[in-house]
């Protein structure tokens, strides 16, 4: 275990280092989404200027969804973005070889070997449009209720993560599929809409088939004193569930896997 976290550790120093070499990507980066995160919330704002709620949700509730989508996708992007977007040109090419013949976990490998330390200007963005939020709302926040939203927030970032990472194992079966990794920011779009605008089928499949209510509407629940406590418990469960199917698929995919010397 303590052979793995030096790993990590090496893994973000070594891109932190890299990303010091291109300051004005930072720059450029923490510009535009500053100026997108201002767009983002000028729409909400402006959308709430006719109606009063959305789905049962008040303008506040909503600046809360936003800027958790933001943080947990921040965190995502920064973790594991660049390794999924590699992750399948490594198949396609017959390169995973290099990975496979390491002493470490290939999962492990190939989802932390780079970090993307840009988008952590988005996680601090949404953190400030989240307080921002948070002192509008007339519900006063409870410690309980941060600290579940805490470990919601890690558990829809490993969500996330496991989803991403089973739709880029799917490239050992279908083949090329260089751009199959994108299909995470779609994903990442609808968790923006709270799944209570929903109805029916299509709510129920936005929470227990493609889990996109735990990524971003379930936190927010907690954080406003809203979530029930089966919810929470599921959204646990959905947590270590998609973490095991997506190690199962991994270990299944591996064996359609053709290298490069074969």
């Amino acid at each position: 275990m303590q052979r793995y976290a030096r790993l990590y550790l090496a893994f973000a120093k070594n891109s932190f280092l890299n990303a010091l070499e291109y300051r004005l990507s930072f720059t450029v980066w923490s510009i535009a989404t500053i100026c997108y995160t201002a767009v983002y919330v000028a729409s909400i704002q402006i959308i709430f200027n006719h109606v009063q709620t959305i789905g049962g949700w008040r303008v506040e509730q909503m600046l809360v969804l936003a800027a958790t989508v933001m943080i947990v996708d921040g965190l995502v992007e920064t973790v594991f973005g660049e390794n999924m977007n590699a992750l399948s040109g490594l198949i396609n090419r017959g390169e995973l070889d290099f990975v496979l013949t390491k002493p470490v976990s290939a999962r492990f490998y190939v989802s932390t070997r780079r970090f993307d330390w840009d988008p952590l200007v988005q996680v601090v963005i949404g953190c400030g449009v989240l307080w921002y939020a948070l002192g509008q709302s007339a519900e006063p926040v409870t410690w309980h209720g941060a600290l579940l939203y805490t470990a919601l927030v890690l558990c829809a970032c490993l969500m996330a993560y496991s989803l991403w990472f089973a739709v880029v194992a799917a490239t050992f079966f279908a083949g090329r599929l260089n751009n199959v990794g994108y299909l995470y920011y779609n994903f990442i779009e609808v968790a923006r809409v709270p799944t209570s605008v929903f109805r029916g089928g299509v709510r129920l499949g936005l929470t227990f088939v493609i889990p996109v209510a735990f990524i971003a509407t379930v936190p927010s629940q907690a954080l406003l004193g809203l979530l029930s406590p089966a919810f929470a418990a599921a959204a646990f469960a959905m947590t270590a569930g998609l973490l095991i199917l997506s190690h199962i698929f991994w270990r299944l995919a591996l064996t359609k896997y053709s290298s490069a010397s074969s």
